[in-house]
């Protein structure tokens, strides 16, 4: 089995993420990237979802740890689409909180969705599996997303291949 090793350990936290909170991420060495969790405690058709956060993560890199990050989180610059994900990313390590910046609604209404191939084929559903009727302009695939498949993620977009969850 490989290690895993597309993103580096920062800092391990038992503290489960808040809606608000902004944190890093580093797949390079000297490479960081901002995410912020946009919503906790998922309540979903899809028994994998339940209880897990949505996050967005932005496309402009810092090569120094900070929080001087209300400027870079821009919902018109992305660099995945909208994600839902657990606690491990936190708990491992992985994701470090590093602030605290309020949901704005630009953020609450960003047009996302995540495709479902299991169940209905190329339906479009929402975080808590609600079908959408029209496309969305961010869309993902439809389940839950560890630290691995966002470090591996990131590392395809930065090396210009299929990046889609």
């Amino acid at each position: 089995m490989n290690e895993f090793n597309e993103l580096f350990v920062l800092k391990k936290s038992r503290k489960k993420p808040q809606e608000g909170d902004v944190f890093l991420i580093q797949p390079l060495r000297d490479t960081y990237y901002y995410g912020k969790v946009i919503k906790t405690n998922i309540v979903s058709t899809n028994p994998f979802l339940n209880g897990w956060n949505l996050i967005y993560l932005y496309r402009e890199s810092v090569v120094i740890r900070d929080n001087h990050f209300y400027d870079l989180l821009d919902t018109h610059n992305l660099l995945l689409p909208p994600i839902v994900t657990n606690h491990k990313g936190w708990y491992d390590g992985y994701f470090e909180t590093v602030g605290f910046e309020r949901i704005s609604s630009e953020e609450k209404n960003l047009s996302y969705g995540f495709i479902d191939k299991s169940k209905d084929k190329n339906k479009i559903r929402n975080e808590e599996g609600l079908e959408l009727h029209s496309r969305p302009e961010h869309i993902s695939g439809y389940g839950l997303v560890s630290y691995g498949g966002i470090g591996r993620a990131i590392h395809r977009l930065l090396n210009d291949e299929d990046h889609l969850m």
